[in-house]
């Protein structure tokens, strides 16, 4: 759930939204399915055409009505984004092969209150995240736009800071220390952060970030 502004929502899977058959209900941004605790766990269909729908809670307009095609063996993230009056499905392959020389990175661009921006990903200075600066680091995500994934980036392993600039370097977002292990395969959600007094953008960390 990745619409700030949406407020709390219920998702019907294949069935339609009437306000009593949702399978997951009062989901609040951002949370991700199962909720909290974070478990990396998927939901189950049947293969061929699953029909998704996000309601406001306790609502039966739909704010999103997807048709997702699966076959036997797809694994797909789907992410609600976007504003109130605009929440789309933002859908994503996912690979979960892990490569024992390298991390497995992926960044996917869901904060649609900032349509461009760019994404570093810096080294862990000694003095730690407080000690950590952009300085002249290039981009790993440059011009990185609402709704686009980096796919999967094989990264060194090791203690890295995530900074989120507009395109003229104004900062959005700076991490603490995150720790990037050879093997393990990462999934970050860019999003909007209303209720964080240092950032506009937050992070939802899913994947290997997330364990219960």
């Amino acid at each position: 759930h990745n619409a700030a502004a949406a407020g709390d929502v219920d998702i019907y899977l294949n069935t339609e939204p009437d306000g009593t058959s949702a399978a997951v209900t009062a989901l609040s941004f951002p949370e991700t399915v199962p909720a909290v605790p974070l478990t990396g766990e998927y939901v189950s269909l049947d293969e061929g055409d699953n029909r998704v729908a996000v309601t406001a809670t306790g609502d039966t307009a739909a704010l999103i009505d997807a048709t997702l095609p699966l076959a036997r063996g797809d694994i797909r993230t789907v992410v609600a984004a976007g504003l109130t009056t605009d929440v789309e499905a933002l859908v994503f392959e996912d690979d979960n092969r892990a490569i024992a020389t390298a991390a497995k990175l992926r960044v996917i661009h869901g904060a649609a209150e900032a349509q461009v921006v760019n994404v570093y990903l810096v080294p862990t200075a000694e003095g730690g995240a407080d000690a950590t600066l952009i300085g002249n680091a290039q981009p790993a995500l440059a011009d990185f736009t609402f709704g686009d994934s980096s796919g999967y980036l094989q990264v060194p392993a090791g203690d890295y800071v995530v900074f989120i600039t507009t395109t003229d370097n104004a900062q959005l977002f700076k991490s603490g220390s995150v720790t990037l292990a050879n093997g393990g395969v990462y999934t970050v959600v860019a999003r909007f952060a209303p209720d964080d007094p240092e950032n506009e953008a937050g992070l939802t960390l899913m994947d290997d970030f997330a364990q219960p």
